[in-house]
């Protein structure tokens, strides 16, 4: 079975807890968005993939030999804005988180199968867009590499958000399936920078 991925930064307490505040402030449910949770992580993704889910084990291996060259990532939220359906606070772009992003999408190479389909993702309701199958299957072209904007997704929403800036360190690398809006939902495996 093909499943969508996503390879993503955990957020630290203080930045989750954040990310929780201001994801409340959104009218969710009634947009047909998300409430973070137990299983819906504030994260900035690293890359987006449909993979063979036999394959995981695999990839973690793979993942397991690149993850010792990169430090733990002292990152900074610099403000909020809209992108299309969805509220983000954008992470200021910088060379270590770039070249771990472009290391892991270098290694999921050999893995990614060209697209997927609604069963791909992890489902406990509505099913995901047709737009969340076409975001994975277009992330390595339009999302990548030197188009890579890291972010962190606070909701589905119109109302725009005002954030102090603040900074964080990112030391937690998780594999999660991916759910609707592009989520982070199960956790697959997770590392410690």
């Amino acid at each position: 079975m093909t499943i969508a991925l996503d390879i993503a930064l955990l957020l630290p307490p203080t930045a989750q807890q954040i990310a929780q505040q201001l994801n409340e402030q959104l009218d969710q449910l009634e947009n047909g968005g998300f409430l973070f949770d137990h299983s819906h992580h504030p994260h900035i993704t690293l890359g987006q993939h449909f993979v063979s889910e036999d394959q995981i084990c695999e990839i973690s291996s793979c993942l397991e030999q690149i993850l010792p060259n990169h430090q733990p990532l002292k990152l900074h939220v610099t403000g909020a804005h809209t992108g299309g359906t969805a509220q983000v606070l954008t992470v200021e772009p910088q060379e270590p988180l770039q070249h771990l992003h472009e290391a892991l999408m270098d290694a999921m190479t050999t893995f990614e199968v060209q697209t997927g389909s609604p069963e791909s993702f992890q489902t406990d309701g509505a099913p995901p867009r047709l737009a969340d199958i076409s975001w994975v299957t277009n992330f390595r072209n339009r999302s990548s590499y030197t188009r890579y904007l890291p972010h962190i997704t606070i909701g589905i929403g119109t109302q725009p958000l005002t954030i102090a800036p603040f900074r964080f360190t990112a030391r937690e690398l998780a594999i999660c399936r991916l759910g609707r809006f592009c989520t982070c939902r199960k956790q697959l495996a997770c590392w410690t920078l």
